[in-house]
């Protein structure tokens, strides 16, 4: 048993040395979970972004109309104010 703790002792030395040299500054883009939620979080909010865009043109458009006439029948909805 004595002469093998040398060994063991520079078995774990060598695992010290060898291991990681320094920790991963972003360790959360290794994971494959974690890139489909920021792919999906992109989607949604580009899709958040194009809706208040329409939403704006709406209110652009119920702006400029006069009531009860065609262009008010034609707006899709009537939204709501921000």
């Amino acid at each position: 048993m004595i002469r093998f703790k040398p060994q063991l002792i520079l078995l774990l030395l060598l695992l010290g040395l060898a291991g990681c040299r320094k920790e991963d500054p972003n360790p959360e883009l290794l994971d494959p979970i974690y890139a489909d939620l920021e792919r999906r979080a992109t989607e949604m909010q580009k899709n958040l972004d194009e809706e208040v865009k329409k939403q704006e043109d709406l209110h652009k458009t119920l702006e400029k109309s006069e009531p009860n006439t065609i262009e008010l029948k034609k707006c899709p909805t009537r939204p709501r104010k921000i």
